[in-house]
């Protein structure tokens, strides 16, 4: 895949997110997992740093994406109010 289909495959799903819809999680988490296949047929997929376990972006500053930051927002409000707040106070 080249550059340029990644970026095409990314402006689609970008559309295909639309202003109205970035509240809605669940289409979130499929425009992420349709950006996650294209990242994973790209010749720097192997050098790709996140994985499951990895902790890469705790230690350094790493960009995200909307729908990667909506996907992330809503496995936080998932969480229990006690775990949420423990992992708060680890961040900080």
């Amino acid at each position: 895949m080249s550059q340029a289909d990644f970026y095409r495959g990314v402006e689609a799903a970008q559309q295909a997110l639309g202003p109205a819809r970035a509240a809605d999680a669940a289409r979130c988490a499929a425009v992420a997992d349709a950006l996650d296949g294209l990242v994973a047929v790209t010749e720097a997929a192997p050098l790709r740093a996140c994985r499951d376990g990895c902790a890469h972006c705790c230690h350094h500053p790493v960009g995200v994406t909307l729908p990667e930051a909506m996907r992330l927002r809503a496995a936080l409000c998932a969480m229990p109010a006690a775990q949420r707040a423990d992992l708060h106070d680890r961040i900080r």
